[in-house]
């Protein structure tokens, strides 16, 4: 049905003026968002690729650009007039000359078109939007009626233009429902959103880039998972990440109340955290899918202790270690001879003991791996404990209290032999066994990184500080250290994937994560590019040969 009639449009728009050719883009994209729509021969340089569920759209000889895909560096999609329908059914937004109408309920865009100007009135009668436009010879009114197909219309057949009651614009980029409920902004960032009044938000309409509203790396930096802030159809979109390849894996789709993932240090299973409960989801299984019966425990924030594919957690019986491949409960509680009470906080040592934190997070309770004695720690005794993790190779445990410090204990003799100091509370950190090196997230978008180098086979030594050299973009969710490429990487709440030098943090590259549309829907082949669009989509996971 669709067959040529991008080429079609395209054919018909050559040698018109910008303004015309890129109205009719505008027009077919809105008109064709279906499965077997074509797109071929088509100027996409000047619009965004619809968010279409599924499909195979040929994109061949058509031109994109950085905003068609969503990764433009400086056309940010602001709205600096955002109106509301009497009603609450219908948002709409201005771009410049841009119209765009949203349906308020689903938050989907209803079509977007290019208005000779910006409006400086607006009205809304019933079931018709009018629009009041200044021109050169007089005040054009333009009427736009009001569903889920927008269509314009004459207004000529329309109440007298002396009835309809026209209210001056706010170029503020704000709206407030006339019942006050809603609430409706536009960021010079490119965040554009509908929220409740009480500030949650309801709908995130447009963004420069990917949101983020999670992310984890598994623990040797070989995978990560990305959980998408949208929810669409009460769900939330999860991309899981070859993070060695630099790659993009596969897409799922999880509970839409999902606030946080996590994945294990093997990568081999990603826990998802909703309102009132856990999940568990298999990295190679997409059908081993299943919730959990407590929540498990956590050796920091949003950091769960695991060892190999086992998790802990409380339940009837006492301490538990669940392995999620097998659900093969193993009671732990006779193992040892002191448990806190209300024990929150816990990390495995090599040996597959706990180091555990008290029950007034001042002390680090574990058995020596020298003579199995009981020891407790923590020379801050007057800080609380935000976080421990254990060496895997090494006979040390680091402990992050909240006055900014990472203190290094040795395991056997209970000996604080460093003391590392952040500046400030460190949020997350992430540890390099091969290297002896800990990164700590100590800020929004701050991380540091200490090293040790040893001068005398391995006796003697000191600890240094490094720091990316590079503007981390967003709110950093989560570090780790990639073994095999040596490297440092950081994820963003703004969809960026940085990879670093593991020691002295230079910059070596970065992923884009797209999530404006559906890759998957598209077909690739014999799209017309600039390389660097082309290899943000291969590292995106697109299909089709780009060559």
């Amino acid at each position: 049905m669709w067959s040529n009639t991008a080429k079609l449009v395209s054919d018909d728009a050559k040698g018109k003026a910008n303004d015309i050719k890129y109205n009719q883009i505008f027009n077919l994209i809105s008109s064709y968002q279906c499965e077997d729509a074509d797109y071929t021969c088509l100027d996409l340089t000047n619009v965004r690729l619809p968010k279409l569920p599924n499909g195979d759209i040929s994109l061949r000889n058509s031109d994109i650009s950085d905003y068609s895909i969503g990764c433009e560096k400086d056309r940010i999609p602001y709205y600096n007039i955002l109106i509301f329908s009497d009603d609450n059914d219908w948002l709409v937004g201005f771009q410049n000359s841009i119209m765009t109408i949203w349906n308020v309920e689903t938050g989907n865009r209803v079509g977007e078109w290019r208005l000779s100007a910006q409006p400086y009135s607006v009205s809304f009668e019933n079931n018709f939007l009018y629009l009041k436009i200044k021109s050169r010879q007089h005040d054009e009114i333009i009427a736009f009626e009001l569903n889920d197909n927008v269509w314009i219309v004459n207004t000529e057949n329309k109440p007298d233009k002396s009835s309809i009651r026209f209210n001056r614009v706010d170029k503020s980029g704000k709206a407030v429902s006339r019942d006050k409920e809603l609430m409706a902004g536009s960021a010079p960032d490119g965040l554009t959103r509908i929220c409740y009044k009480g500030g949650q938000i309801k709908h995130i309409l447009s963004s420069r880039r990917t949101v983020l509203q999670s992310a984890s790396i598994s623990s040797n930096g070989s995978h990560a998972v990305t959980l998408d802030y949208e929810i669409e159809n009460d769900q939330r979109k999860i991309q899981m990440w070859d993070i060695t390849h630099k790659k993009k894996q596969m897409e799922r789709f999880c509970p839409g109340n999902t606030q946080n993932v996590y994945m294990l240090a093997t990568g081999d299973w990603i826990l998802g955290k909703t309102d009132d409960r856990f999940w568990c989801w298999n990295w190679s299984d997409e059908d081993n899918f299943y919730y959990l019966e407590a929540e498990p425990l956590s050796n920091s924030n949003m950091k769960y202790s695991s060892y190999e594919n086992k998790i802990l957690y409380y339940d009837g019986n006492g301490l538990v270690l669940f392995d999620l491949d097998s659900k093969v409960k193993n009671v732990l509680t006779s193992n040892y001879s002191y448990i806190p009470e209300n024990l929150s906080q816990a990390a495995f040592l090599p040996n597959g003991k706990l180091a555990m934190v008290d029950e007034h997070e001042r002390k680090v309770i574990f058995n020596s791996i020298r003579n199995d004695r009981l020891m407790k720690v923590n020379s801050e005794k007057l800080c609380k404990i935000r976080g421990i993790y254990a060496f895997d190779k090494e006979p040390f445990i680091a402990v992050a209290t909240s006055n900014g410090l990472v203190s290094m204990y040795h395991t056997g003799t209970g000996q604080r032999t460093r003391k590392l100091e952040t500046h400030s509370n460190p949020r997350i950190i992430a540890w390099n066994d091969q290297k002896m090196a800990v990164a700590c997230v100590s800020s929004y978008s701050k991380v540091i990184v200490f090293r040790y180098f040893s001068w005398d086979n391995g006796r003697k030594g000191n600890w240094y500080e490094a720091g990316p050299r590079i503007s981390i973009e967003g709110e950093i969710l989560d570090v780790s250290f990639n073994y095999e490429n040596e490297e440092l990487i950081i994820i963003t709440s703004l969809g960026r994937i940085y990879y670093l030098s593991d020691l002295f943090c230079d910059y070596h590259a970065q992923t884009q994560i797209i999530n404006s549309f559906n890759i998957g829907a598209y077909d690739f082949s014999g799209v017309i590019c600039d390389e660097h669009i082309k290899e943000e989509l291969l590292m995106n996971g697109c299909k089709g040969n780009l060559a």
